[in-house]
């Protein structure tokens, strides 16, 4: 959603577009629509946009935003009158606004002999610790939809797991995730609180992107308020990517929750056009990618031999280890022979993270003062 301290200064890899976060991307985005049919002496502000949720990285749907610049209140004037989103914040925090979340979850829906798909919506309340290790109520409404079991034979792989919609009434660090692990349905892609080896089966022979969580805000409804006399139901068209995952791999399970999904107000597909804005990504920001696929800073060269800086996130070569070659950054050992146009080999290894001086042997055959190899 946007940058913090939690997102550290992840690179793109090869073949990725720069990462640019959702407040960047709606603040242009909003401007680009606004700025249609303007004529070319003609220019708006850039408006302000701010959070009023947010969605972790993985997962995809409806996220709600307010805008910043509300001229109409001086705050130092009156402290006490509250800008939109204040006002939004609150009306989303409140017992009558709802959120409601599409997953995917390994599993077919039994939990020690218990059907939830019979239960139809019943509540999860256990506490969650929050990023500091303290402990908090959290609340989640569930519904399990449908589920199907594990089934290889044949030909057809039909993956144990089940569409479940989640409505949280709190706002815990991620507490939906984490309450679906606690009822042993961890959600697909969640390498934090799911099970790392039905992921990596996820990812090695179905396709699941690397990043990917297979949960999506779906629908949110917002009593009305001060900022939004009329209220806010928003429906977000459930993505592609899942969608055909249920398409290919549990078709059943999609036929069956079909008429739920439209019962709940879930979208499976757009219903109305939509405005689409641009965004633009600084010169700057594709320099510093570019730039780092490429260059390699030698330190020292002999007529044996080649020390390079190694920067962290870049292996030494790739291996067996490494699935998708074509998403990494170039290896250092390519990075070195392009460098100095010379078949060089390791003579040590750091790891993926680490950093620092990386002695390289050149590898041509030398030949002594008799002529031999």
């Amino acid at each position: 959603c946007h940058h913090s301290g939690y997102t550290s200064s992840r690179k793109p890899k090869k073949g990725e577009e720069p990462v640019i976060p959702m407040l960047q991307r709606v603040r242009d985005g909003i401007h680009e629509i606004d700025s249609r049919g303007l004529g070319n002496n003609e220019e708006l502000p850039t408006r302000r946009v701010n959070l009023i949720h947010r969605l972790d990285r993985g997962a995809s749907g409806a996220l709600l935003m307010a805008y910043a610049d509300d001229s109409s209140i001086n705050v130092f004037e009156d402290y006490k009158t509250k800008g939109s989103t204040a006002l939004l914040s609150e009306a989303m925090a409140s017992p009558e606004s709802t959120k409601t979340y599409v997953a995917l979850v390994r599993g077919e829906g039994i939990l020690s002999g218990d059907d939830l798909i019979q239960k139809g919506w019943f509540e999860v309340s256990r506490p969650i610790k929050n990023e500091n290790g303290v402990e908090k109520n959290a609340t989640t409404l569930f519904k399990f939809v449908a589920g199907q079991p594990e089934i290889c034979e044949d030909g057809v792989d039909q993956p144990r797991m089940s569409l479940v919609l989640a409505r949280p009434k709190s706002g815990r660090w991620h507490q939906v995730r984490r309450h679906l692990n606690g009822l042993s349905h961890p959600i697909l892609g969640d390498s934090t609180h799911g099970s790392s080896k039905i992921n990596r089966e996820w990812k090695e022979k179905r396709n699941l992107p690397n990043e990917r969580i297979c949960l999506h805000c779906a629908r949110i409804q917002i009593p009305p308020t001060d900022a939004v006399p009329e209220g806010i139901d928003v429906s977000c068209p459930i993505l592609d990517d899942m969608m055909n995952m249920l398409r290919v791999y549990a078709p059943q399970v999609l036929e069956r929750s079909l008429p739920v999904l439209e019962e709940e107000g879930v979208l499976w597909e757009a219903q109305k056009d939509y405005e689409v804005g641009e965004y633009a990504t600084s010169e700057e920001v594709l320099q510093a990618v570019v730039k780092d696929d490429v260059e390699v800073e030698i330190l020292k060269q002999g007529e044996n031999y080649v020390v390079a800086r190694k920067p962290p996130s870049v292996v030494v070569h790739h291996s067996s280890w490494i699935k998708s070659k074509w998403k990494e950054p170039i290896p250092m050992l390519q990075r070195v022979r392009d460098a100095t146009g010379r078949l060089v080999n390791p003579i040590h290894r750091l790891d993926r993270g680490a950093s620092g001086c990386l002695v390289f042997a050149i590898a041509e055959n030398i030949k002594n003062d008799d002529g031999e190899k």
